[in-house]
């Protein structure tokens, strides 16, 4: 449970940030004429984010219970362990299908339920749609903040490069390792900007149609809500049984495209629900004067959705790469032998102890990592400037 909780803190801190971004200032003001601070953030502010909450909290369940990575190291049983079991020990299809039903149902289930208590994710529009929030002005204190959270950061990144480089002896040995681990990161990074292309380019259109479409909606969400549910070890094996034939199917399942597809498959309710507020907040009177002017719904699409979200796409772009990254649970599945991405082989070393080449894979792995997070904290950065 802690390794899984240090794992989504970053995505969960960057999804509950834009919440808060979105709370209602003037509500806030008219509170403070009333109460404190305390109470009007109790009772003004955690009101409006309480759909992020949820929707969060709904997040890191879904990944720790269709993760088995974690547990499987730890040799800890869970379903998606015994799912990739399955199918790892007798090629059924049945098996792994059957295993995780119970898993899929309930997590189905508890979807819906957070769909229909916070209003097909709408809740957080309140009347004041688009002003501006309150900002806490720390003032020179920001200084002293900054620079603790800063020390706080690299203090446990310096304590996973320290602990690492023990099994690194000279530079002469990262050199050596970091060419024979240079191939899966260069195809863990490829991959994974071409899989959340790819989830980016069918997010806003998904998105559309799942708030202003009135036939698409209902088939849309029973997806979204599906594919979340399923475990990735599920996924994987699917994903085989479709492709595994003879025939153009076959060529792309021999093909790195097959990692490509299992990303896209994955973490495609994560870019349309990343995607969602953007979608939203677009006035429907924008759309309804194009159709006016003659615009069809590709054009609105091309001219309408796509510049307003352009932003924000970029934003989703990178944070779903970095989810593609780290994915092991259906990867380790679909590469095809010769094209096995960083985290399948760190999963695989790591089974038979920490040795220098998984040590060295880890530092580079994790100096990749830093790069689309950088650049997501800059993006956001200059998205709070135009803001203000």
């Amino acid at each position: 449970g802690l390794m899984h909780g240090i794992v989504c803190a970053p995505l969960a801190l960057l999804l509950l940030a834009g919440a808060f971004r979105s709370v209602d200032a003037d509500l806030e003001d008219q509170a403070r004429l009333d109460a404190g601070e305390r109470q009007v953030f109790v009772r003004a502010t955690l009101p409006q984010v309480s759909w992020a909450i949820a929707t969060v909290g709904m997040i890191v369940v879904l990944v720790v219970a269709t993760d088995f990575t974690i547990a499987d190291i730890l040799v800890v049983r869970t379903f998606a362990e015994e799912v990739y079991t399955q199918y790892a020990l007798h090629r059924s299809h049945a098996g792994p299908a059957l295993t995780a039903l119970p898993l899929t149902l309930v997590l189905a289930l508890m979807l819906a339920a957070l769909q229909i208590r916070f209003h097909l994710f709408g809740q957080h529009l309140v009347l004041s749609l688009g002003r501006s929030p309150r900002l806490i002005r720390l003032g020179a204190r920001r200084w002293w903040f900054a620079a603790a959270l800063t020390v706080v950061a690299l203090a446990l990144l310096g304590i996973q490069f320290y602990s690492l480089a023990q099994y690194v002896k000279s530079p002469q040995d990262f050199a050596v390792s970091a060419t024979v681990v240079g191939r899966e990161l260069l195809f863990s990074a490829t991959a994974s900007l071409a899989g959340a292309a790819v989830i980016v380019l069918f997010s806003v259109g998904l998105g559309w149609a799942a708030i202003r479409s009135r036939w698409l909606r209902w088939p849309v969400l029973a997806g979204l809500v599906l594919l979340l549910a399923t475990p990735a070890p599920v996924i994987g094996s699917s994903l085989i049984v479709l492709l595994n034939r003879p025939g153009w199917t076959g060529w792309v399942y021999d093909s790195p495209g097959s990692v490509v597809i299992g990303y896209v498959v994955r973490f495609l309710p994560f870019g349309v629900l990343l995607l969602l507020p953007t979608i939203q907040r677009l006035a429907h009177e924008t759309e309804l004067a194009a159709r006016v002017d003659g615009c069809d719904w590709l054009r609105i699409q091309r001219y309408v959705y796509w510049p307003a979200a352009a932003p924000d796409v970029a934003i989703v772009w990178l944070v779903v790469a970095i989810l593609c990254f780290g994915e092991v649970a259906c990867t380790v599945l679909l590469a095809p032998p010769g094209w096995a991405t960083a985290s399948v082989r760190a999963f695989t070393l790591v089974h038979f102890g920490v040795y220098r080449d998984l040590a060295v894979l880890a530092i580079l792995a994790t100096a990749c990592m830093l790069v689309p997070w950088s650049a997501v904290v800059l993006l956001l950065r200059h998205r709070l400037r135009q803001s203000d």
